[in-house]
Parts: C-alpha cells; sequence; structure tokens
C-alpha cells in the first residue's frame, strides 16, 4: 500500500490529461476510504486521487502497477 513519501505517476485506468500523463507525483498522505474508494493526497494536486489509478515508481524509475486488473467475466 502507500505511503507519505511514496513516487506514483498516473496509469491509464482513468482519464489522464496530457500534462499530467508521465509526470511523477509525491504522496503526502497515507490512503483514506472516499465513498468507497481508497484515495491518496499528491503533492501539489488537490483533493484525493484513486490509489488505483497510480503505479509505483522504483528507484530505477520503473513503475509497477499497485493492483492487478480485475478480470472480465466471461
Amino acid at each position: 500500500m502507500l505511503k507519505p513519501g511514496d513516487r506514483v505517476v498516473m496509469n491509464d485506468r482513468y482519464h489522464v490529461s496530457e500534462e499530467n500523463k508521465g509526470k511523477i507525483w509525491t504522496v503526502t498522505t497515507d490512503p483514506w476510504n472516499c465513498c468507497g474508494t481508497m484515495v491518496v493526497k499528491l503533492e501539489g494536486k488537490s483533493g484525493g486521487y484513486a490509489v488505483d489509478g497510480l503505479d509505483l515508481v522504483e528507484d530505477g524509475l520503473k513503475a509497477i502497477p499497485i493492483f492487478e486488473p480485475i478480470p472480465k467475466e466471461e
């Protein structure tokens, strides 16, 4: 789970503006539940951002998914 100080990028699970694509954000809060969605505060962004819309950035600047996609039922 994310924690303050983690570096993240927005993934394509939700719409991401061109100016935010690939931008590295710093998490400033522990995750909290907002209307059934786990969110965190990102430095420089107002409000909370859904945790499943973020990928953790490792030291080598490789983003790794925090959540695995939910498989669709057939």
